[in-house]
C-alpha cells in the first residue's frame, strides 16, 4: 500500500508586493486569499492561528499538481513546461479531475509524459506569456 500522500497546495501573485505565495486557497465574496503558513516563530493572537491571509490576484490562483519536473520543482497550474514535442501550458481539466499539458488543441496526459520523458518548467502564463505564444 502507498502511503505517500498527496500535497494540496495553491499558489497566486500576492496583490501588495506582486511575490508569489504559497499555501492553502480561500475564495471570498470579494478576494481571493492564500493562506500561508507561517513558520514557528511567527504568532498571532495567543499563537492560535498558524497561517497568516495574504490577498492574490484570483486569475494567478493555481494548484500544485503534486508533480515536479526533471529538475525537482514543483509544477502548478499555470506552468508553462517544455516537453520533447513542444511547450505546453499546465492546465486543470474538471470533466476528468486532472491536469493536462495542453498546447492548442493537443493534450497530452500527464502520467506518460512526466513519467516516461520528463518536463522542465520554464515559466508560467502570468510572467512570461510570450513563450507560448512563439509556439503558435
Amino acid at each position: 500500500m502507498d502511503t505517500q500522500k498527496r500535497i494540496i497546495e495553491f499558489r497566486g501573485k500576492s496583490k501588495d508586493t506582486g511575490e508569489w505565495v504559497y499555501g492553502y486557497l480561500f475564495v471570498g465574496n470579494e478576494a481571493t486569499w492564500i493562506l500561508q503558513k507561517k513558520s514557528p516563530t511567527q504568532s498571532d493572537y495567543k499563537g492560535m492561528h498558524p497561517f497568516k491571509p495574504i490577498e492574490v490576484i484570483p486569475e494567478t490562483a493555481g494548484q500544485y499538481t503534486g508533480l515536479k519536473d526533471k529538475n525537482g520543482k514543483e509544477i502548478y497550474e499555470g506552468d508553462i513546461v517544455k516537453h520533447p514535442n513542444g511547450i505546453h501550458e499546465v492546465e486543470y481539466d474538471a470533466d476528468s479531475y486532472s491536469f493536462q499539458m495542453c498546447l492548442n488543441d493537443y493534450v497530452l496526459d500527464q502520467e506518460v509524459c512526466i513519467s516516461k520523458q520528463g518536463l522542465e518548467v520554464i515559466g508560467n502564463i502570468y510572467e512570461n506569456p510570450e513563450i507560448l505564444k512563439k509556439e503558435m
